[in-house]
């Protein structure tokens, strides 16, 4: 487990709860493997690739940053709420000012679920949500990660029960690759951060109840 988390530095906005997890369920080994990991693959490319390839990595995100901003990124492909809100067109400093208080609700929201329960569909569920949360550059190819919380949840829901809503979210999420474009460019709406929000209050919820 901790090597698959450490080749995650190869997307590190992915990997960005992984602390806080490992920390929680106190598995240090697997933090310890996965640093390694992460470690080994940093020397394995820089011996490879050379030292400049490190600043052109860091050019490259103020790059991404400045078209995410601006828009030449296409808005209606990131599936953040840094570009649904910006898709909504709120300025700049309100985009950033709601994207990080949704990713600061969506970190507490994943720790509750990991102190509560130690079930691990919930807790998947809850960090796979969560991490969709974080990071204001994500593409609609990213949101593959949906795939965990819905298969997690719905094992959870055959095994513990439903509840009212909950399997016409998990339905919403597995249609997502085919609405998310629709939906976006025809009212200015981008779905997958809501969804995303919708699986981790599914989660917080079950979680309490268990």
């Amino acid at each position: 487990a901790g090597i698959c988390i450490g080749l995650l530095v190869i997307k590190p906005h992915l990997a960005i709860l992984f602390p806080l997890a490992l920390i929680i369920s106190a598995a240090w080994q697997a933090m310890l493997s996965a640093a390694i990991t992460s470690v080994l693959f940093i020397i394995l490319s820089t011996f490879l690739l050379g030292t400049q390839v490190w600043d052109a990595f860091l050019n490259a995100i103020t790059f991404a940053r400045q078209l995410n901003e601006q828009g030449a990124l296409p808005w209606e492909k990131m599936s953040t709420v840094f570009a649904g809100a910006r898709a909504l067109e709120l300025n700049l400093t309100a985009a950033y000012a709601l994207h990080i208080s949704i990713a600061l609700l969506a970190t507490i929201g994943m720790i509750t679920v990991w102190l509560r329960t130690i079930d691990l569909h919930l807790r998947g569920a809850s960090f796979v949500a969560a991490t969709l949360l974080i990071s204001p550059h994500l593409f609609v190819y990213d949101m593959l990660w949906l795939a965990l919380p819905i298969a997690w949840l719905t094992l959870y829901g055959m095994a513990h029960g439903w509840r009212k809503g909950d399997r016409e979210l998990l339905i919403l999420a597995w249609l997502y690759p085919l609405i998310s474009l629709g939906m976006t460019k025809s009212v200015g709406l981008q779905v997958g951060p809501l969804i995303s929000l919708g699986l981790l209050l599914m989660t917080l919820r079950h979680s309490r109840a268990g």
